[in-house]
């Protein structure tokens, strides 16, 4: 979960700073640097604090996987030292493989745990590729199609999902052969 939040965290530091360079004229037209600029500290400060619990955790997972290891040596040190008929060298290699055996069982459950960590990408792209396909529907257009540089729109409805409400509500416009329009609105306004 602490991946998973460090990873929805850093998005929309992307998304503030792709939408910044995009629109970096119009910000500095209206004199709103100052909002963006708050606006990517707020976002910053989400994912920083994301990636400091992240790091925490992994910390706090070390320092365990240690207390096991070290638990494991201290057991296994003392089956030696109760073994008085045991050879110096059986005993050295035994102690040596022990402490091997618990840094090595640390080093798989990092790995283990760094490879489920980095499997949201792939759980994502499996998302994305498991989504409906939306319908195309309307009509087909005739064959010598467009005829004219004219755009008509009557009454459209449009909604990010069929059951979110709609965000465009009978809209209508039409746009003349050689005009140009504009649409202006922030990512997701609707």
């Amino acid at each position: 979960p602490s991946k998973r939040l460090e990873s929805t965290t850093k998005s929309p530091i992307f998304e503030l700073f792709g939408s910044a360079l995009t629109g970096v004229t119009t910000i500095r037209g209206f004199d709103k640097s100052h909002s963006y600029i708050n606006a990517l500290y707020t976002k910053l400060d989400d994912y920083d604090m994301a990636t400091w619990h992240l790091w925490l955790f992994n910390r706090w997972m070390g320092w365990r996987m240690s207390i096991v290891g070290a638990m494991f040596s201290v057991v296994v040190a003392a089956m030696i030292l109760a073994d008085a008929e045991m050879d110096a060298a059986l005993a050295g290699f035994t102690l040596s493989f022990a402490l091997d055996f618990s840094e090595s069982v640390l080093w798989a459950i990092r790995n283990y745990a760094s490879i489920e960590l980095d499997m949201n990408a792939a759980e994502r792209v499996v998302e994305y590729s498991e989504l409906p396909t939306e319908d195309q529907g309307g009509e087909e257009p005739p064959a010598m199609w467009p005829t004219e540089g004219r755009l008509e729109v009557n009454d459209l409805v449009v909604s990010y999902a069929n059951d979110l409400p709609p965000v465009l509500k009978g809209l209508t416009f039409s746009v003349n052969k050689n005009e140009r329009i504009g649409v202006i609105g922030r990512t997701g306004a609707g």
